[in-house]
C-alpha cells in the first residue's frame, strides 16, 4: 500500500531517477567469470519484463530504464560500483543485484544513500536487527531454504516418528 501511494506521488515528488517521462532501475551482475552465463540470463529476464511493462505504458507514464554495472572479484569492488551506479546514473532503485559475497557493504550502502533495493539474489539475506527499509528480499538465501527441507522432511510420515539427523555445511563466499 506504501507503494502505491508513494507511485501516485511521482508526478510532485523529485527523486533521483524518475523523470518526466522514465524511471531508472539499476542492478548489478557477473558479466565475466564463472557465473556471466547466469548475469546474462537475469539481465535478459529484467530487461524483457521492462520491455514489456513499457509496451504497456510504463509506470505512470514513465519507461523502465535499465543501468547496469558490473559485480567484481572483491566485495570492495563491487560495492564501489554500486555506489558508482547510484551517484553517477542517478537510479531511483536497483533490482535484482548479485550481492554473494559484498551483502553486507551493499546493504550498508544502499542504506546510506536512500535507494532501495528490491530482489536481491544472494546466499546470505540481511534481515538481522537493525532492519534495513531499503532492501526487500523475495527468497531465503541457503539457511532459509535448508530450514524449509528440514521442516518438510520432519513432517513426512515416515520420518515423523524417528530420528532425523542433518548435517549441514554452510560455505562462506570469501571475496575479498
Amino acid at each position: 500500500d506504501d507503494l502505491i501511494v508513494y507511485l501516485k506521488r511521482l508526478g510532485t515528488d523529485v527523486d533521483p531517477g524518475i523523470g518526466d517521462d522514465k524511471i531508472t532501475i539499476g542492478t548489478a551482475l557477473p558479466s565475466t567469470g564463472p557465473l556471466a552465463e547466469m548475469g546474462q540470463a537475469v539481465k535478459d529476464v529484467i530487461n524483457a519484463y521492462f520491455a514489456e511493462v513499457n509496451l504497456q505504458g510504463g509506470v505512470y507514464n514513465r519507461r523502465l530504464d535499465l543501468k547496469f554495472v558490473e559485480t567484481s572479484s572483491t566485495s570492495a569492488a563491487t560495492n564501489a560500483n554500486i555506489e558508482r551506479l547510484i551517484k553517477d546514473e542517478k537510479v531511483f532503485a536497483l533490482t535484482g543485484a548479485f550481492l554473494a559475497g559484498a551483502e553486507k557493504e551493499v546493504v550498508q550502502t544502499l542504506a546510506q544513500w536512500e535507494v532501495p533495493l528490491v530482489g536481491p539474489l544472494t546466499l546470505d539475506p540481511q534481515t538481522g536487527a537493525p532492519l534495513n527499509r531499503q532492501v526487500f528480499y523475495l527468497l531465503s538465501g541457503n539457511g532459509g531454504q535448508a530450514r524449509a527441507l528440514i521442516n518438510f522432511v520432519a513432517k513426512q510420515p515416515e520420518v515423523k516418528n524417528n530420528s532425523l539427523t542433518v548435517v549441514y555445511h554452510q560455505r562462506r563466499l570469501n571475496l575479498g
